[in-house]
């Protein structure tokens, strides 16, 4: 996907330099749509290379990456610009160079060996090949003396591991064994490792015959791998993706994370397509244009921020975390609406610069805590799907706004700022509720202790 996503790259920018005419340039914005889709493979490719526990620190250093990425592509296009080296236009051939340099490192970026919809594993068919593991040890021949490195049988195990399974509709359980790292570290983990670990024989399979839970004919009806998109794969897939949205959106605080993840991500992209052209409103009679400078600085100052979740240590976000949430909104509004009503375009960068680093911040958070909440491997799923409602809901804005209202573009701004103000109120309330909950309950606690405490002895 990160491929695909580095070529619809270089088709947007072809499209953007050489192709003339309406129907081209409505090529383009579909090529860049594809752009915008595939942008959560970078978040999910991680996810999907490490354990649960560093989701923090990789979620912090990707979106780190990224905005320096941008951070350099802000002070290369403003020293160009200023230098007078080269103009706007000529700028996008060094993006379009660019392009091509990413493609190379997405080409190299290792492969995720194993599909999680088309070969996941289920613990009933790790539970078995554990078990007829165990069984050839115990009742074949003896282990040999020579046998010094891996033995054939750990690797039987692991060939059963990324065997695909023929029940994909049983994986919707809390066991699921997830692939590649993380199915390690939960087969790792499980009751059955010490048995495992004991002594094992290489002429286990001849002695005591092929292992009832590791044969062929036990892992695919047909005695071997059900390889390729066939509709059996297709129809386990669509039941595993519908069991992974209600088991993921059934979880009421990655919903609440969710919410805003999409609801504020489309006031982000709002923000920034119609930046430009409030600053080129607001602007009086200045000859020295620092849009360029400002984007970078917001950018390095953003990934300075992404990068403090890394060490950003919180007990527990399930009881913060609609406060804060609904803290950075009301604060994003309240930007957003001065960025309308003022006449200082210096006001603008100085507030342009606090939402994007504010943003910046809470979606990193957000990212990894969604990651984190999930009981299975389905974070392309879950981040696809926010990012999906996100462009959904900036459409509309765009489509009310822009096209039918045809607002000015400091009003519009005063309308995102409302927009966030509304999402604040929202965790406010979300934050009370809870914080209501968790004292009566407390208060309830405390009164079944002292009444129980009152009750007299009972005597027998």
């Amino acid at each position: 996907v990160i491929v695909f996503e580095a070529l619809a790259y270089i088709s947007t920018w072809c499209l953007l330099l050489w192709a003339r005419g309406l129907a081209w340039l409505q090529f383009m914005e579909f090529c860049y749509g594809v752009v915008t889709a595939t942008e959560v493979a970078y978040f999910t490719y991680i996810y999907a290379q490490v354990s649960a526990e560093h989701y923090q620190e990789v979620s912090s250093y990707t979106r780190t990456a990224m905005l320096c990425g941008r951070f350099s592509a802000g002070v290369l296009g403003q020293v160009l610009y200023s230098t007078n080296l080269m103009d706007a236009h000529t700028l996008n051939y060094v993006t379009f160079g660019s392009m091509f340099i990413a493609l190379g490192f997405a080409v190299w970026l290792p492969n995720v060996k194993y599909s999680i919809y088309f070969r996941r594993v289920t613990a009933k068919q790790t539970t078995s090949a554990v078990e007829g593991v165990t069984n050839t040890c115990v009742d074949g021949a003896p282990a040999s003396p020579m046998v010094t490195g891996p033995s054939e049988t750990e690797s039987t195990v692991e060939d059963a591991l990324h065997t695909p399974t023929t029940d994909g509709l049983s994986n919707s359980s809390p066991g699921i064994i997830r692939r590649g790292s993380r199915a390690a570290e939960e087969l790792g983990n499980s009751d059955q490792s010490p048995s495992v670990n004991k002594r094992m024989s290489t002429e286990g399979d001849t002695a005591g015959g092929s292992p009832e839970g590791l044969s062929n004919s036990n892992l695919s009806p047909k005695g071997k791998s059900e390889d390729g998109y066939t509709l059996n794969n297709l129809q386990k897939m669509s039941a595993l993706l519908w069991s992974d949205f209600k088991a993921a959106y059934s979880n009421k605080h990655l919903v609440r994370w969710s919410i805003w993840w999409a609801a504020a991500t489309c006031g982000f992209f709002q923000v920034l397509n119609y930046i430009q052209p409030l600053w080129e409103e607001v602007k009086v009679e200045q000859s020295s244009v620092y849009n360029g400078a400002v984007d970078a600085a917001s950018t390095l100052l953003g990934a300075g921020a992404a990068l403090s979740v890394a060490y950003l240590k919180v007990e527990n976000w399930t009881t913060t975390g609609e406060l804060v949430l609904a803290v950075v909104s009301l604060l994003d509004g309240l930007l957003l609406l001065f960025m309308g009503l003022t006449e200082s375009i210096v006001v603008t960068y100085v507030n342009y610069v606090a939402f994007r680093v504010s943003y910046e911040f809470i979606i990193t958070i957000a990212s990894y805590h969604v990651a984190k909440e999930l009981k299975s491997d389905s974070y392309g799923l879950v981040f696809g799907i926010n990012m999906f409602v996100s462009l959904v809901l900036q459409s509309l804005l765009t489509f009310i706004i822009v096209d039918c209202l045809q607002t000015e573009i400091s009003l519009q701004f005063v309308i995102y700022g409302s927009y966030f103000g509304v999402l604040s109120l929202f965790f406010f309330a979300l934050a009370f509720y809870g914080m209501g909950n968790r004292c009566c309950s407390k208060q309830d606690r405390v009164l079944l202790q002292y009444s129980t405490a009152a009750l007299p002895p009972t005597h027998i």
